[in-house]
């Protein structure tokens, strides 16, 4: 079994993405990567893309962060492929990754905390960092939504498996932006006994 999903969301940013999707294919091997093209003019497609959400609402706004990772979470449903993974890796496109596998680093954080549900990484230049010194992981209230490492356990517990809609599943929707979404995730974990 696979441990780690990697999925990117992209909107018309094809080199970029295509960098992203590269550099961490090169480290992380063992690992599979979707990409998401949320809305993305034909011309504008990443050359690796897995998915593409062109119905005319998504092409003229695009799915944003929460509609998008629902969308795409629930694509592996479908296909069948969802189950095979224990942790999913929800980012964005300009996010930026060091040459290590990932998949390594996040199964031993995992696997000395049971009840982990949501794993936010830590950039060297994020202020964020200054809270951390030493340590390698703290629990926050708040954490940065551009990199969401989301336990499947988590997401079989808070969502939605009998309406399979990208306007509700793991996020809400609704909240097109996607304001507070990172409070949302960790508030229904909380209640849901994870961290």
């Amino acid at each position: 079994m696979k441990k780690l999903a990697i999925i990117i969301l992209n909107r018309n940013l094809p080199k970029v993405t295509d960098k992203l999707y590269n550099k961490l294919k090169k480290s992380n091997k063992e690992t599979d990567i979707y990409i998401l093209e949320s809305g993305s003019n034909k011309k504008l497609l990443s050359k690796n893309y897995s998915w593409h959400a062109n119905w005319p609402k998504a092409k003229k706004q695009g799915l944003r962060f929460s509609r998008g990772m629902n969308y795409a979470l629930i694509k592996l449903i479908q296909e069948n492929k969802f189950k095979l993974y224990e942790y999913f890796l929800l980012m964005t496109n300009d996010t930026e990754f060091e040459n290590y596998s990932i998949k390594t680093k996040i199964e031993k954080i995992y696997n000395k905390h049971e009840k982990l549900g949501v794993l936010s990484p830590c950039s060297k230049d994020w202020g964020e960092i200054n809270y951390l010194k030493k340590d390698k992981l703290k629990y926050f209230w708040y954490i940065q939504n551009s990199a969401l490492i989301v336990k499947r356990n988590l997401i079989e517990t808070i969502s939605d498996f009998s309406k399979l809609n990208y306007i509700d599943f793991l996020f809400d929707g609704n909240n097109f932006r996607g304001f507070g979404l990172e409070i949302e995730l960790i508030t229904k974990a909380y209640i849901n006994d994870y961290c």
